[in-house]
């Protein structure tokens, strides 16, 4: 009687109901934050496949990989490379890494790189080299050893681990976008359509609806 609300039905399947339209209403609107994201996490990973060609974002994501490239500007310059300088540390660690697998016994924790010096470059002819592959440069040990690299080679190494940064980034990027945009768009879609059949089944008759039927 009192209890019956402008539907017919009673105030609190009203309440119910209104509830139930707020929520869908709310879940909504965070299927759209979250869309949102997912294009943003996109964009992101669009940018960080291309750093090499965005040199701010190229010193966010690898600033060694920039470092070891002015290290080897210093080195095509044929100035010697010190531990202070610029440079020396992106390239020590990428021989010492090197040394390390050729060795896997040398403790590269002790070891330590102690200057790289230009060489020269490598007298004949070599049709199709660059003079990045023919220039020489050598590294001295801490142990008393050492080694010859080009900077060439050297320059590789540098575009390996520049590669290697970037595609741990993308793995990153994409398990954020798995795991905080697709996988809760799934549930809104799920929780929603449940919302949706559940009002359509518990939504009260009018009173008239209810003559109608009669």
């Amino acid at each position: 009687m009192g209890s019956e609300n402008w539907f017919g039905g009673s105030r609190l399947d009203g309440l119910v109901v209104g509830l139930g339209e707020l929520r869908a209403f709310a879940m909504k609107k965070l299927e759209i934050v979250l869309k949102c994201f997912g294009v943003f996490i996109g964009i992101v990973g669009f940018f960080v496949s291309q750093a090499d060609q965005v040199p701010w974002l190229l010193r966010i994501l690898s600033p060694e990989y920039l470092e070891g490239m002015e290290g080897l500007s210093t080195l095509r310059n044929k100035s010697p490379l010190c531990p202070n300088d610029k440079g020396f540390a992106a390239l020590s660690n990428i021989i010492m890494k090197h040394e390390q697998e050729t060795d896997p016994s040398k403790d590269v924790g002790i070891i330590r790189v102690k200057k790289f010096s230009h060489m020269g470059s490598i007298s004949g002819k070599h049709k199709g080299k660059s003079a990045d592959a023919l220039t020489l440069i050598s590294f001295d040990l801490s142990d008393g050893g050492g080694g010859v690299e080009t900077i060439g080679s050297l320059r590789i190494k540098l575009e390996q681990f520049r590669m290697n940064k970037t595609f741990r980034w993308m793995a990153f990027l994409l398990f954020v976008a798995i795991g905080f945009v697709e996988v809760p768009s799934i549930v809104i879609d799920w929780v929603t359509a449940g919302k949706e059949r559940h009002l359509s089944i518990s939504k009260p008759v009018s009173a008239k609806e209810q003559q109608c039927q009669s």
